[in-house]
């Protein structure tokens, strides 16, 4: 995480698959992928990473 701009930052696979692709758009309710923006996917073991990063200093989740 960079701590200037509150960006963080992941590696995964590109989602290349089309239906995946419009499963997860219609999913979120959009209809394309923004320009400079790709899907990737990610093992699961990942999204404690992602619930860690969304804690706040006091441990408390925000948002």
């Amino acid at each position: 995480m960079d701590d200037e701009t509150d960006l963080c930052y992941m590696q995964g696979y590109v989602v290349a698959d089309l239906s995946v692709q419009a499963d997860l758009l219609a999913a979120s309710g959009r209809d394309n992928i923004p320009a400079g923006e790709t899907l990737i996917s990610f093992h699961r073991d990942m999204a404690d990473l992602l619930a860690e990063v969304k804690r706040d200093d006091t441990g408390s989740e925000s948002g």
